[in-house]
Parts: structure tokens; C-alpha cells; sequence
């Protein structure tokens, strides 16, 4: 599907900007004084913004944003190893340790790399990978 693009001077563009506004205040002020929506492009309009507003309600928390805070990365693939050794899966450990520090399971799964020969070495256990 391709896109049409539209050029209109900066004038029209305000003009249909404030026309647009005026009729979505005006709606916002008739549904807060209970009167009825009878035309359907009024129903529709206020069922899509109530929709799109529902659309953009988070599941979960943010992660931070920034610098991820310090944590030892050999001291976390060895709990990740002893999570492993445990049952746990690798979305899993790697879930708990982000939940723990503050930071995105990325970013857990980047700082362990390197360490995670010698934390399965010292449990005990071949790496499993990422199953």
C-alpha cells in the first residue's frame, strides 16, 4: 500500500488543524455533559480515541532509562548458572536477574557472556546454551 502525501500551505494546514480541534473539544464537551452522540462520525471519533488511549496503556513497567546501573557480571552469571542448574530456563534466570538489577534482559544477557564457561565451570554443569 503506498502513501499519498498532501502539500498544503502552512495556512490551510492551521486552518484545518483548529477546525479539527474545535470539533474534537467540542465532543470532548458534549460526552462530559451526558448529551448523546447521535451522528455516526461523532461515535466513531470517540470510540477510536478511547480505543488508540487503551492501545497505548503499558503491559508492564518501563525498564530505566540511561546508563545501566553496576552490577557485577561474574558474580550474575554465576546466579544465572545456579538458575540453570535449577530448572530454570534461559528467558527465565535471565528474567530474574533483570527484575533484581534494574536493567533489560539484554542487557543482563551482554554482560554475563563472557563469564559464563567459568560460572558453569564452577557449578558444575555443561552451559545448556540459550534452550
Amino acid at each position: 500500500m503506498s502513501k499519498v502525501t498532501f502539500h498544503v500551505s502552512d495556512e490551510k494546514h492551521a486552518q484545518v488543524a483548529g477546525s479539527q480541534k474545535e470539533f474534537l473539544e467540542g465532543l470532548a464537551k458534549r460526552i462530559e455533559s451526558g448529551e448523546a452522540l447521535t451522528s455516526r462520525m461523532e461515535q466513531t471519533f470517540a470510540a477510536g480515541a478511547i480505543r488508540a488511549f487503551a492501545a497505548s496503556i503499558p503491559m508492564g513497567p518501563k525498564r530505566k532509562q540511561g546508563p545501566a546501573p553496576k552490577f557485577c557480571h561474574g558474580s550474575e552469571a554465576l546466579v544465572y548458572a545456579v538458575g540453570r542448574a535449577n530448572g530454570l530456563t534461559h528467558g527465565q534466570a535471565l528474567e530474574r536477574i533483570a527484575d533484581r538489577v534494574g536493567v533489560s534482559e539484554q542487557a543482563v544477557e551482554k554482560a554475563i557472556k563472557k563469564y559464563r564457561p567459568g560460572a558453569f565451570d564452577m557449578v558444575g554443569i555443561p552451559d545448556p546454551g540459550n534452550q
